[in-house]
Parts: C-alpha cells; sequence; structure tokens
C-alpha cells in the first residue's frame, strides 16, 4: 500500500511538473542591448562623460604640478652631489631635498585618494543613471509580457542561457515599444538634457 500512494505521488509531482512546464510561457531579452539601444541612454553617457572629463583635467593639472616638484627635486640632489658646493650649501639642498620628497609622496598618496573617490564617484553615478533607466524599461517589458501572455522574461546579458529558440527573444520587440515611446532626442536636446 505504502509502495501504491509513494508512486502515485511521484506520478503526480511529474505530472504537475509537465503540466506547469507546458502551461508557462517563456520569453528571453538582451536587457544589455536594450539599454544600449534606449533613447535616454546616450544623454545618461554624456552626462557622466563630462564628469569623467573634469576628473581627467584635474589629473593633468596636480600630474604637472607633482613633476616641476620632482624636477626641483633633481636640481637639489644634483646639488647635493655637486663637489664644487661647500658642506653647508649641501646640507641645506640635502634637508630641501629631503623636505620636498615628503612633500612630493603625500601628494602623490592625495591625489591617488582624490582619483580613486571622482572614480568611485562616477561609479555611483553610473550606477544611478543605469538604473532610471531600467526603471523605465522594465514596465514597458512587463506591460509587453502581459499583452502576449508571457509568464516569465530571462535576461541573456549574463549569458547564462545555454540554449532558446530564437522566436522567443522579444529584444527587437521591446526596442522597437521604447522607441516609440521615448522617441530618440536632437543632438542640440541631448546637449541640453546633458547640461541638467
Amino acid at each position: 500500500m505504502f509502495k501504491k500512494i509513494t508512486l502515485l505521488v511521484a506520478v503526480l509531482a511529474v505530472s504537475a511538473g509537465t503540466l506547469f512546464a507546458q502551461a508557462t510561457k517563456t520569453a528571453i531579452i538582451n536587457m544589455d542591448a536594450v539599454i544600449q539601444s534606449f533613447s535616454k541612454t546616450p544623454i545618461a553617457l554624456e552626462k557622466l562623460k563630462a564628469d569623467v572629463l573634469l576628473i581627467q583635467e584635474q589629473e593633468k593639472v596636480a600630474v604637472a604640478e607633482l613633476n616641476k616638484k620632482a624636477e626641483a627635486l633633481q636640481k637639489l640632489v644634483k646639488e647635493v652631489e655637486n663637489p664644487m658646493n661647500s658642506e653647508s650649501a649641501k646640507e641645506k639642498a640635502k634637508a630641501e631635498a629631503v623636505e620636498l620628497n615628503k612633500t612630493i609622496l603625500k601628494e602623490r598618496q592625495d591625489l591617488t585618494e582624490t582619483l580613486n573617490q571622482a572614480k568611485r564617484t562616477i561609479e555611483e553615478k553610473r550606477a544611478a543613471e543605469l538604473n532610471k533607466i531600467i526603471k523605465e524599461i522594465l514596465p514597458v517589458v512587463q506591460e509587453y509580457a502581459k499583452e502576449n501572455n508571457i509568464d516569465l522574461v530571462l535576461n541573456t546579458a549574463p549569458n547564462t542561457i545555454v540554449f532558446f529558440k530564437p522566436e522567443i527573444d522579444i529584444t527587437a520587440a521591446v526596442n522597437e515599444r521604447l522607441a516609440v515611446l521615448f522617441p530618440a532626442k536632437k543632438a542640440e536636446d541631448k546637449k541640453e538634457e546633458a547640461a541638467k
């Protein structure tokens, strides 16, 4: 009797799994491709590009200042090594070189920390912009799925799906709908919005 019940439960479980699999309509989408083709993505990237350019310019200025100090340090080292200089001149140059070297090391360390913080800030801004974009895209994907009786939408972007039939890929359909709902802006409009 117990064997019959176990067998019956196993048969029911397999049947339920088969019915569930048959009832579930699945689709796939490449969210990376959707995000890249979304009309608001270039504007978001333009905002970040301006921040990156500003940081690069600040880095150039700081590196140029450090290079000047490094050249001054080299001159002081030459004064210390110059046999024509008096001992007091050599000692003075040596003391200045030690102080200048400490300054250079401190400024390099500060610059590295500043650049690392700036990179973290840009990454946080990039993530925030990406989240804004995703929040606009997801409702469109969900609406499309509901309209087409799709129960499950999987993202192919992380390359976790080994195989799928091309017919279940809704990337192009979602891209078309997004293009209608969020038309691309002209270059002048993009510059104005990026400046905001």
